[in-house]
């Protein structure tokens, strides 16, 4: 699966990159930001999910490399907007677009502010903003410009009105609930809650992709369909494992694989099924130190570690990763009544993967 999913990555990052929309944008630097994540790649999850949706009800995939593409650019702007909120400094093992953009701060004369660096830092925040902003235009125009490969302008339009109108709204709830609940007392939030929370934000956007694959598959512009709505389903079950499983690698994975620092969400405070689940289950001592830990940027790696072991000891980790597998089964379930072919064992394997994944 590794290679087929390695084919799409490939496939999407020519389309991105060789694409002309940047050439345009001035200054230079911030061109340079909005193609700093489009040129790392990603996984290509979410646009293998949308090609593979295509081909399971028998679309050519060529025809929807450009909607896959547009894809993975509007992912990216919502990680250059991300990694702003939550003042994250790297990105796939390097700088972050805002801190990236900070070094192009011009020199001069600042009156008013603290220290040249605070001004850089300001520098680099706004114009990594500036180059999310373009990446959603980009995003659409990839798929406006997908007509060109055959696909139906009315079911372009419907995507793109989903895009709009359903996608970027609701994803951009679920960040603005991750935010608002990072102010919420240690254990004042579900884990139920902390699950809608991640559908918003994460879900909602892997929906998309395999509806708007089925929808150029079918030729069909209605996303109620049906067939779209079972592989949204599948789709929807299989995100939320998807993120659970991010959190659990935030703290279980190795720094060197995850292109970020083993604990952050700890430091952060920030509320994870993982961590609410800890918390009803730890006592005492333990349940203390996990409380002094929690959002205290300070701690060491060693509390860290000690953290790590009690969330394995407390039966944490378990609970969520029998989560994690119940969504995956969900998941499987709903593919076993889509058609039976070569597109259909993909996707079995890629949410295979989602679950064996170790960054």
């Amino acid at each position: 699966m590794l290679e087929e999913l390695e084919r799409v990555r490939v496939l999407v990052g020519d389309v991105i990159l060789s694409d002309t929309f940047a050439e345009n944008i001035v200054p230079s630097y911030l061109r340079d930001g909005v193609m700093a994540y489009p040129s790392r790649q990603g996984k290509a999850l979410r646009p293998a999910l949308l090609l593979w949706c295509c081909g399971l009800y028998g679309g050519a995939i060529e025809g929807a490399v450009k909607v896959a593409a547009g894809l993975e650019v509007y992912h990216n702007w919502t990680l250059v907007h991300d990694d702003i909120i939550d003042d994250d400094a790297t990105r796939r093992g390097e700088p972050s677009a805002h801190v990236l953009l900070r070094e192009y701060c011009p020199p001069g004369s600042h009156a008013h502010a603290k220290t040249d660096q605070d001004v850089a830092v300001r520098f680099g925040r706004d114009m990594a903003i500036l180059a999310g902003d373009i990446q959603q235009a980009w995003a659409n125009n990839l798929v406006i410009d997908s007509r060109r490969d055959g696909v139906s302008p009315d079911v372009l339009l419907s995507i793109l009105s989903r895009l709009n109108s359903y996608v970027n709204p609701l994803l951009i709830s679920g960040e603005a609930l991750d935010v608002a609940y990072e102010r919420e007392a240690v254990g004042a939030l579900s884990a139920p809650e902390i699950e809608n929370m991640l559908n918003l934000k994460t879900a909602v956007l892997f929906r998309f992709a395999a509806e708007s694959g089925a929808m150029i598959g079918l030729n069909e512009r209605d996303h109620t369909h049906e067939l779209v709505q079972r592989v949204g389903d599948f789709a929807e079950s299989a995100a939320l494992s998807f993120q659970l499983k991010d959190d659990l690698l935030g703290m279980l994975g190795a720094e060197s694989e995850l292109g970020k620092p083993v604990g952050s969400d700890l430091r952060r405070g920030k509320h994870t099924p993982l961590f609410v689940t800890a918390l009803s289950k730890l006592s005492g001592a333990d349940h203390d130190f996990f409380l002094s830990c929690y959002g205290n940027t300070a701690i060491s790696q060693d509390d860290v570690v000690r953290i790590i072991a009690l969330l394995h000891d407390c039966g944490a980790v378990r609970t969520v990763t029998e989560r994690v597998m119940e969504l995956l089964g969900q998941a499987k379930d709903i593919l076993a009544m889509c058609p039976a072919n070569r597109y259909r064992e993909h996707l079995i394997a890629w949410t295979d993967y989602l679950a064996a994944r170790t960054y």
